[in-house]
């Protein structure tokens, strides 16, 4: 059984807040409480399907972003948009989210199940926590089978998550 939109989204955006720092006014890094992004112009080439919701987004430039959804990443990379459904994420790479040796903006990469990778930015420091827990929450909720799925849903409802 595939979780709802709000379902994913709720539980990512709790993952989030509990692991980035406050105060979550970040230059390049935003994650969207209200399941609405904000009106950067990046995204308004993108069409949302109807239940489909924003998590996080990192907006360096016109050409270089990346928005996280409750079905897709989306990133572009000067001309090449790469767009891949959360189905098909397998392993992330964050690279240098540290910042070390004072880099604001890091390309992360992530394996997908045809062995593609596809890259996703991270702005450094307390705000890489966004992009890293959304992209890691979504890896955990989608179940690789049933048999997961009902682990992972007894263990967000016992933690109070989900209702029921």
């Amino acid at each position: 059984m595939k979780k709802s939109d709000q379902s994913i989204h709720k539980i990512c955006i709790a993952a989030i807040e509990r692991h980035t720092m406050t105060p979550y006014n970040f230059q390049l890094t935003a994650f969207y409480e209200d399941g609405k992004s904000a009106n950067l112009e990046a995204f308004s080439e993108i069409t949302l399907t109807e239940t489909e919701l924003p998590i996080c987004s990192t907006y360096i430039s016109i050409d270089q972003w990346t928005l996280l959804t409750t079905q897709r990443i989306i990133s572009k990379e000067g001309v090449v948009v790469h767009e891949h459904t959360i189905e098909s994420f397998k392993q992330k790479f964050s690279g240098n989210f540290k910042g070390l040796g004072g880099k604001k903006v890091e390309t992360g990469r992530l394996e997908l199940l045809t062995g593609e990778i596809c890259p996703y930015y991270i702005e450094t420091g307390a705000a890489s926590m966004v992009m890293i827990y959304g992209i890691q929450t979504i890896q955990q909720i989608n179940p690789k089978s049933q048999i997961d799925l009902e682990v992972m849903e007894k263990r967000y409802k016992k933690r109070g998550f989900l209702e029921g």
